[in-house]
């Protein structure tokens, strides 16, 4: 089950093809009788929901998407993985539902104070935990650096030296 639009479909692809049985989550603001067409609404997603992929942008709407009240409505043997922003997820409520065994794990490579620390974190402070153990999974956002990011990356600062070399404006942010 995903909540997300473009990346969301690319991991439902994958899903699919691994035999998943996905659902695309409404917005949470969505009426729960009106969805889009081929949306689950949101409460029912929740509660379907095995593993729980978060894909979608930080915005008002999205702060805190999954707290103490959805964290509620998870089965107890769901994971969750956010890869989207930091601050979708509220990480104390998060952790607590993890120690108190109201859901299985939870892997993140975003956080909402980024670099995490101990000191800044309830995932990465609680991550050295005893209970934690074998329920978290943590790494820092590093998606940037697929091979297709950094050729990305190649080609534009190449383009902008050798436009730079000829007296052209290239990539120029105002």
């Amino acid at each position: 089950m995903l909540i997300g639009e473009n990346i969301g479909n690319r991991v439902a692809t994958i899903g699919k093809a691994l035999g998943m049985t996905v659902l695309l989550l409404d917005r949470k603001t969505a009426s729960q009788t009106e969805n889009r067409p081929g949306r689950t609404p949101f409460l029912e997603g929740l509660a379907n929901s095995t593993i729980l992929i978060l894909t979608c942008p930080l915005t008002p709407a999205t702060t805190n998407l999954i707290s103490t009240a959805e964290l509620s409505i998870l089965q107890p043997s769901c994971i969750i993985i956010n890869v989207a922003r930091g601050g979708i997820v509220d990480e104390a409520a998060l952790v607590l539902a993890l120690k108190e065994e109201r859901v299985a794990g939870a892997a993140a490579d975003v956080f909402v104070v980024e670099p995490a620390t101990k000191e800044n974190s309830p995932l990465v402070k609680a991550a050295g935990e005893e209970w934690a153990r074998g329920k978290m999974v943590l790494s820092p956002h590093v998606a940037w650096c697929a091979k297709s990011s950094i050729d990305r990356l190649r080609g534009t600062v190449t383009a902008n030296v050798e436009g730079w070399s000829k007296g052209e404006a290239v990539n120029v942010v105002v």
